[in-house]
């Protein structure tokens, strides 16, 4: 895991008052990423991935962007095969976290 933002403290810390919970988390596979980077350096704007889970009234939810979203304006079939493989992966941990 990259990183970790708590969003409801960062808006405290600048003096906004937010109830919600909201935790982001940046994922990155290295040797994925790298991939990608390696095709095209523009791609480094949409890394890491992040996965958000942030409280609604139903309770917890989880988001994610899906990377072949991302990379649908690419015409890299290279490029496709590592979005394809990263949002499984992806995808994996949301249902893990789902339980």
């Amino acid at each position: 895991m990259s990183a970790v933002h708590d969003l409801r403290d960062t808006f405290r810390r600048h003096g906004l008052l937010h109830d919600t919970p909201c935790v982001i988390f940046e994922i990155c596979n290295s040797a994925q990423a790298k991939r990608a980077f390696d095709m095209d350096g523009g791609l480094s704007a949409l890394m890491p991935c992040r996965i958000s889970v942030y409280g609604t009234s139903d309770g917890l939810c989880l988001a994610t962007v899906l990377p072949t979203v991302l990379m649908g304006p690419y015409d890299n079939p290279e490029l496709t095969r590592v979005a394809v493989e990263v949002e499984e992966a992806a995808l994996e941990i949301l249902k893990d976290a789902a339980g």
